[in-house]
C-alpha cells in the first residue's frame, strides 16, 4: 500500500505558495522514491491488465489530490476539465523521468519547472497573464 507515501498533510490548507511548495515537493519525493518500481511497472503494464489498472488508480488518486490541494484556485475555472489534466500530465512518471534522467535536472531545477507549470496553467485559466 503506497497511500502513506502519497498522502499530504494539511491538504488544501494554507496560502497558495505553501500549498504549491508542499504539493510539488511531495510529487518529486514520491517520484524519487518509487522510480525504480515504477519503471518496472511501466514495462509490465503493456501486458498485465492488473498493473495497468493499479497505475490508473494512482493517477486518479493524484488528480483528486491535486484538485483538493488547489480547490480555491480551481473553483472559478470554466475549463477545469482541460486545466486539471494539463497540469497533472507533467506529474506523471514519464514526464518526471524525462526531466530527471533525460534532461538531467536536479531537484531544485525540477521544483522550479513543476512550480512554474502549475502557476502558469492556473494563471492562464484565470486570464491573469
Amino acid at each position: 500500500d503506497m497511500s502513506p507515501l502519497i498522502q499530504t498533510e494539511l491538504l488544501g490548507e494554507g496560502e497558495f505558495e505553501d500549498r504549491l511548495r508542499r504539493y510539488v515537493e511531495l510529487r518529486l519525493s514520491v517520484y524519487r522514491q518509487l522510480a525504480p518500481l515504477t519503471r518496472l511497472a511501466v514495462r509490465r503494464a503493456a501486458d498485465q491488465p492488473l498493473v495497468r489498472a493499479e497505475m490508473a488508480k494512482v493517477r486518479n488518486f493524484q488528480q483528486a489530490q491535486f484538485e483538493r490541494q488547489f480547490a480555491l484556485e480551481l473553483v472559478d475555472i470554466d475549463d477545469r476539465d482541460v486545466v486539471v489534466p494539463a497540469i497533472n500530465a507533467l506529474f506523471l512518471f514519464e514526464p518526471l523521468e524525462y526531466l530527471a534522467e533525460g534532461v538531467g535536472l536536479d531537484d531544485s531545477a525540477m521544483i522550479e519547472v513543476l512550480t512554474r507549470h502549475i502557476t502558469a496553467h492556473l494563471a492562464a485559466a484565470h486570464h491573469t497573464i
